[in-house]
């Protein structure tokens, strides 16, 4: 059995593009009013009923644009789902840019710096498009991203045997 290694170099040039140049970006829709489909209804912050049909795609970089309290926030989509007025979907162009690696970059330091809003905070669309990023290769981003998705993956792995190993009158 043959081990296949990553090869990448820090030392590599990184490009600058602007978002808007690598990516389509979609604003949500106000969600249907019967929520019985098996589509989750996304809106950034929390599931919000069921919707019948969907309008963002699983691996979809999702920012939320409005709202109390997340506004900048940078979501994936787990799975094919409806999403709100209160989020825009980023779709990215998997040649340049690896959406999981764009995850993890914005994760922690968020967008919230784009927010124009005075009396709501929000993002818009054109704030998203002027948004200056350093990429390396692909290959290296998505070597480090698949790193940080291992490493998330033994944290929630960890956190369940853990949640499993504590009684329940100490939780």
């Amino acid at each position: 059995m043959v081990k296949q290694t990553a090869k990448f170099s820090f030392m590599e040039e990184w490009k600058e593009y602007k978002l808007g140049d690598i990516s389509n970006m979609k604003y949500g829709k106000l969600p249907p009013k019967q929520n019985k489909g098996s589509y989750p209804i996304w809106s950034g912050y929390r599931n919000a009923g069921f919707a019948t049909t969907y309008n963002c795609r699983k691996g979809t970089i999702i920012v939320v644009a409005r709202g109390v309290g997340g506004t900048g926030d940078v979501k994936i989509s787990s799975e094919d789902c409806f999403l709100t007025n209160l989020s825009i979907a980023v779709e990215l162009d998997n040649k340049i840019c690896e959406p999981l690696y764009f995850y993890y970059k914005y994760k922690l330091s968020n967008l919230r710096y784009l927010d124009t809003g005075s009396a709501q905070s929000q993002i818009t669309i054109d704030d998203l498009k002027r948004l200056s990023l350093k990429l390396p290769s692909l290959q290296t981003q998505k070597c480090i991203a698949g790193i940080l998705s291992s490493l998330d993956s033994k944290i929630e792995l960890n956190r369940r045997i853990n949640d499993n190993l504590i009684p329940p009158y100490y939780a």
